[in-house]
């Protein structure tokens, strides 16, 4: 590539404080991408928390403990849901914030503890707050100070959890569906013998909080 002379002009007056100098400012403008998108990701999973009208914060089980409805985490190096407040998580290379939000779907006292996780990513592109949900679904948040900013990025959250709770194999409405395929004669087979055990979507984690 030619170098124009211009360039190697403008080369040959930077100094080391003109080096340092633009490194601080990256760092400030770095630290303040940051904070708001940590601002951000806090106002997401309390505006979504509100928006599931739950009983309380928390609920107790049988031996008096209690576990939180809601909470936001990451995957930690052992594949296990951990959580862990946002101020702590760094961006990603393209300045983001990916993170998790937790939700128990079970939470009776003698149940074993039930919780669907939801991945949120948030980045800023042109100046406007974006949000991407399961790597599927994404929204532009252009106003994310008013009132009920963040309330399609709830319904998409909760949408995402509702369907991770259901499997449509046991939906009654598709069963002729079935029927023709080689699954659908499995099921048939299952269902003929009598027998009550299946499995879900929502698993059963104990690690979660």
């Amino acid at each position: 590539m030619f170098v124009s002379d211009d360039l190697l002009e403008k080369g040959m007056d930077i100094t080391y404080d003109d080096i340092r100098a633009s490194r601080e400012a990256l760092e400030q403008k770095y630290l303040k991408r940051k904070t708001e998108l940590h601002e951000y990701g806090y106002k997401i999973v309390r505006s979504y928390k509100e928006s599931l009208k739950l009983p309380d914060n928390h609920y107790v089980k049988a031996d008096g403990s209690q576990r939180a409805y809601v909470t936001c985490g990451v995957i930690n190096s052992k594949q296990n849901y951990e959580s862990r407040p946002l101020s702590v998580m760094p961006l990603d290379d393209n300045y983001g914030l990916q993170f998790l939000i937790s939700t128990a779907v079970e939470d009776s006292p003698a149940s074993n503890d039930q919780y669907v996780y939801v991945e949120v990513y948030i980045w800023k592109e042109a100046g406007i707050l974006m949000v991407t949900i399961d790597k599927q679904d994404t929204l532009s948040v252009p106003y994310p100070e008013e009132d009920n900013a963040f309330a399609g990025v709830d319904a998409l959250i909760k949408s995402r959890v509702l369907f991770k709770c259901t499997d449509e194999r046991l939906d009654l409405a598709r069963w002729k569906n079935y029927q023709t395929s080689f699954l659908g004669c499995q099921l048939a087979a299952f269902f003929i013998s009598g027998s009550r055990e299946s499995s879900a979507t929502c698993f059963v984690d104990k690690s979660n909080p």
